[in-house]
């Protein structure tokens, strides 16, 4: 006699199919946790330390962290920008500390001898490959460099602050303003001089040593005031005419040492009739500028 499956028994395999086919599909896929383990890391080998010389260069570098493991990047891959940057410097002249005047990508820097334009735009071409160099000559900078790099399709990218520290403009206590005289000079800058001008430089004068005029002007020193926007003259020729505390002389006869920041190499003295004697804005080669050291 042909017996039937128990009708319950053919039930309870369909259920089963059916609980199978209702499970979703276990594709290769990365959890949440390996995901985040996957991505760019940037370093950078400077932290706000001083220049040493007249410019600082950062040098950025990027890895591929996988599983706690760092793996080396195709250098096809990657490209860099600077997404912002912002100068605290007291001696930045222009209006927008946003700017990125003085900021140059690569291992060096242009030499500048006169004022650029204001700057919204990083100049040249960005640099491609695993490590890139940014260059600044202003100080007391902060940017934000970012990474981007596809692997395996999938676009990953990476952000670092790059801190560069004081500069030569770390020596002022301001931008520059118009002084006609050099006495006017230093009452402007709150500071004295010597009745006895026997030729050295004055602290109390509170206006800068030939040095400090030097390490930002143009040429070979990079040009760190004309990238701050210091004043020009009155034709824009680039002759920056600026009053030190060095001075000598008695009575009428008085020299002042006044420093051109075109090219960090002009310098002579001034030869002052009287007190009230004032080098006019007109006159062929600018009027006198003043910027006081702390």
């Amino acid at each position: 006699m042909k017996h039937d499956r128990p009708r319950a028994g053919r039930t309870a395999s369909a259920w089963l199919l059916i609980f199978m086919l209702s499970l979703p599909a276990f594709l290769p896929a990365c959890s949440p946790r390996e995901a985040e383990a996957r991505r760019i890391v940037l370093s950078c080998d400077i932290a706000g330390e001083p220049f040493v010389s007249a410019a600082q260069t950062a040098e950025i570098t990027v890895m591929w962290l996988a599983g706690g493991v760092y793996v080396a990047l195709d250098p096809r891959t990657v490209r860099w920008t600077v997404e912002a940057s912002y100068v605290s410097a007291k001696a930045w002249a222009r209006s927008d500390r946003t700017l990125l005047n003085g900021l140059y990508w690569g291992k060096s820097a242009p030499s500048l001898s006169a004022s650029e334009n204001d700057r919204s735009k990083m100049e040249g071409t960005p640099p491609t490959g695993v490590r890139a160099f940014l260059t600044d000559i202003v100080g007391e900078r902060k940017v934000t460099v970012k990474a981007v790099t596809t692997i395996g399709g999938q676009t990953y990218e990476a952000t670092t602050e790059v801190h560069f520290g004081p500069g030569p403009l770390a020596a002022f206590a301001g931008p520059p303003h118009g002084a006609s005289t050099w006495r006017e000079a230093v009452k402007a800058c709150g500071g004295t001089w010597d009745v006895d001008m026997s030729g050295y430089y004055q602290p109390q004068t509170r206006l800068p040593t030939e040095e400090q005029l030097y390490a930002v002007a143009g040429r070979s020193r990079y040009g760190a005031a004309h990238a701050a926007g210091w004043r020009d003259d009155a034709y824009g020729s680039g002759f920056f005419l600026y009053w030190t505390g060095k001075a000598c002389g008695d009575g009428d006869d008085q020299d002042v040492r006044i420093i051109s920041l075109y090219d960090g190499a002009v310098e002579w003295y001034y030869y002052l009739m009287k007190d009230w004697y004032h080098w006019y804005p007109d006159s062929a080669d600018g009027a006198p500028v003043v910027v006081c050291v702390p």
